[in-house]
This record gives structure tokens, C-alpha cells and sequence, in this order.
């Protein structure tokens, strides 16, 4: 006491305003943000995360698909010859949930002389029999391939090679009986995926 009055010291002011004084340091302070954009950032990824994942189960976005359907629509109309099985490269392809079906009907095709280069799994939103896949130079061995399973659909991509592509769907039921196969010329079918031909420059 002096002459009737308190005096503070300078420790009882830290135990009155410490608290204070600590909320008010500029460090902790940046810290304490950071670290609360840091979490709040985290809660909107993961709700991102949860919005997407609940999307895609419900079909309203979709992965990227299979070869055949990110490909290029058109259905040629020039004339093919069926051609020899041993100097046609296929890749097969399963997008249906039938474990095994590509490899079973890829022994078939070997068996009728087709080389076979692939065999794999694919997705694709296709649900016809099959989409044979072909750019110019394999258009024809795409002909032949389309004589041996009924009902597939043709696209064209711009591929350089000759090599084609059989994705199998959803409605594939069998190759077409060996000795019933139509080895006369004609066109590539494209039924579902572009019925009417487009014109094609002379060969």
C-alpha cells in the first residue's frame, strides 16, 4: 500500500491479462487460422468426395468408357470379300459381368484361325450383342470378324493399324456355327449405332 492505494505489479497484471495477452499474439493467432482454413478445406473435400461417389453409383456421371464407344459413328458402305481368319489380328474384349467369356470366345475364334493378340476386361454403356472396332485399314478384316458373331455393330476409329477390336456386351450369345458362315462379300453392319451408310470415297 502507498499513502491508501494498491500498487500493481507487473506479476499480478500477468495473472489478471495473460490469457488475454496470449489470445493476442500475432503468431499464435496465424496458427490457429491456418489451421482452421486447414480443416475446413479438408471437410470440403471430403463432402466433395462423398457428392461425387453418390453420383457416380447412380449413373448421373460416368467414368470414361470403352474404346467402342468413345469412337467415331459411321457405317461405310463400300463392298468387303470375307477374308482369311490367320491374317486377321483381333483384340477381345469382356464388358459383361460373365467371368471368362472373352477367353472362351477367343479360343473359339482361334480355333477358326483368327490371330488373337488381347484378351481383356472393358466397360461400355453399349448393350447390344457386340461392337467390332476398325480404322481404314482394318475395315475389312472387320467384315469378316462381323460374319462370325451375329448382330455386332461397327465403328470406325482412327487407328492406323488393321487390328480390331470385338467388345462383347450385354446381349452376346454365341459365335455363328462354322460351317453357316457367310464368307460371300458384302457390308459392314451397323444396325444400332448408325443405320443409315454414309458414302465413302472410291477405293
Amino acid at each position: 500500500m502507498l499513502h491508501g492505494h494498491h500498487v500493481v505489479r507487473g506479476r499480478d497484471l500477468d495473472r489478471v491479462f495473460g490469457q488475454e495477452k496470449e489470445l493476442e499474439d500475432p503468431i499464435l493467432f496465424r496458427h490457429r487460422l491456418i489451421h482452421g482454413i486447414t480443416l475446413t478445406v479438408l471437410a470440403a473435400v471430403v463432402v466433395a468426395s462423398v457428392v461425387l461417389a453418390v453420383l457416380f453409383s447412380r449413373g448421373d456421371l460416368k467414368w470414361g468408357t470403352a474404346e467402342a464407344t468413345k469412337a467415331a459413328v459411321t457405317c461405310p458402305s463400300d463392298t468387303y470379300n470375307y477374308g482369311t481368319p490367320s491374317d486377321i489380328h483381333i483384340r477381345v474384349y469382356n464388358a459383361t459381368r460373365k467371368e471368362g467369356l472373352a477367353a472362351s470366345v477367343a479360343d473359339g475364334l482361334r480355333q477358326r484361325g483368327f490371330a488373337v493378340d488381347a484378351v481383356e476386361n472393358k466397360t461400355t454403356d453399349y448393350n447390344g450383342t457386340a461392337v467390332v472396332v476398325a480404322g481404314q485399314a482394318g475395315r475389312g478384316a472387320a467384315f469378316t470378324l462381323q460374319r462370325n458373331i451375329p448382330n455386332t455393330d461397327f465403328v470406325a476409329d482412327d487407328r492406323n493399324d488393321a487390328v480390331v477390336d470385338v467388345v462383347l456386351t450385354s446381349g452376346f450369345a454365341d459365335l455363328v456355327p462354322p460351317e453357316v458362315v457367310d464368307t460371300a462379300p458384302g457390308q459392314l453392319s451397323c444396325p444400332r449405332l448408325s443405320p443409315p451408310p454414309s458414302p465413302t470415297p472410291s477405293r
